[in-house]
């Protein structure tokens, strides 16, 4: 045992995203360290009895959980948009795992999202919003703060370090995550002329891009399996990503880990190098200036001389490859 008899995890139900394999793979390292915790999953804002697996996760060493003991000797993870379940319990201590910033605030007060938002049309649609219906807020920083001494926050990235600090808390340590090795294994072949693109993610900037090179191949990557995943990734040189990173988003990961190029904004955490560690001529502000022509010119040259930019890469990809070995260092830290 560690130093808690008992460790609880949150995750939606039914769902199968970057955010909730995270933390199977919490429960699954802190089970290895024999550690007895369990994943304890949410539906419709309740713990659910349901504690079916998704096939998905069935891969790593897991227990489940339908109730959660409220002692101070356990401790109860809990994903940014869970955080209201610190209303719930009032012993167990508390650990509030920023595996997302922006997401955080679509379960936060008013007054935080609005302050989390630097533009006037961000604050004025959040309003709107909130008007309809469409959001409902749920806990504060204000309420985190006055339970400091049960609480510590955990971060993803270094782009959700540096918010915590800014937003005023103290007691911060990193629990970032991996990308699976079952996603190492690389096809090889031939490197096509093809730009792959995330459609629920910037997709207002990637359709000025192809607008910019009707010529060229976009593939989207939505209705894939994971085995047709990682052969368009094999095949493709360049994946762009003009979305919000609100964390170390981990299909970018997984592109440059297959061989692609990673071209970027520089929204969230794509702007720190800690979180997104490539060169810099390969990120764009996309609301400053005007970089289109700059960007053609870098899918055209990478297009052209793709073994030399791929080289560039190297450094993530290693990274890559060691970030199981720095989680398990993470949870070891904080739990054992």
């Amino acid at each position: 045992m560690g130093k808690f008899r008992k460790v609880y995890a949150l995750a939606p139900a039914e769902k199968v995203t970057g955010g909730v394999e995270l933390v199977h793979q919490l429960v699954d390292e802190l089970i290895g360290l024999g550690q007895e915790a369990y994943v304890v999953y949410i539906l419709d804002g309740e713990i659910t009895k349901d504690g079916s697996v998704p096939d998905a996760y069935r891969k790593y060493r897991l227990a489940t959980a339908d109730s959660i003991e409220d002692s101070v000797d356990n401790m109860l993870v809990l994903p940014e948009i869970y955080f209201d379940f610190i209303y719930r319990f009032t012993s167990i201590r508390i650990g509030c795992w920023w595996m997302s910033v922006d997401n955080h605030y679509y379960s936060a007060c008013l007054k935080d999202m609005l302050g989390f938002y630097g533009r006037w049309k961000d604050k004025a649609y959040t309003l709107y919003r909130y008007l309809k219906g469409e959001i409902r807020f749920r806990n504060s920083h204000d309420d985190l703060k006055r339970q400091s001494e049960r609480i510590i926050h955990f971060y993803q990235s270094v782009y959700a370090q540096n918010h915590l600090y800014r937003t005023g808390f103290e007691t911060v340590l990193p629990l970032s995550d991996y990308v699976h090795p079952d996603l190492f294994v690389i096809g090889g072949g031939i490197k096509e002329d093809i730009i792959l693109y995330n459609p629920r993610k910037g997709e207002k900037y990637v359709r000025r891009l192809m607008g910019c090179l009707p010529d060229y191949t976009f593939i989207p990557l939505q209705g894939m399996t994971r085995e047709e995943l990682n052969q368009v990734f094999d095949r493709a040189k360049i994946y762009v990503d003009f979305g919000a990173f609100p964390g170390k988003d981990r299909i970018p990961r997984e592109a440059v880990l297959h061989g692609c190029c990673l071209i970027t904004g520089r929204f969230g955490a794509s702007a720190f190098y800690e979180d997104v560690p490539i060169p810099g001529a390969y990120k764009f502000d996309l609301e400053k200036g005007r970089p289109w022509a700059d960007i053609v010119r870098l899918v055209r040259d990478i297009f052209a001389n793709y073994d030399s930019h791929a080289g560039r890469f190297a450094w993530m990809r290693s990274r890559i490859g060691r970030e199981r070995e720095t989680f398990r260092r993470e949870t070891a830290a904080i739990f054992m």
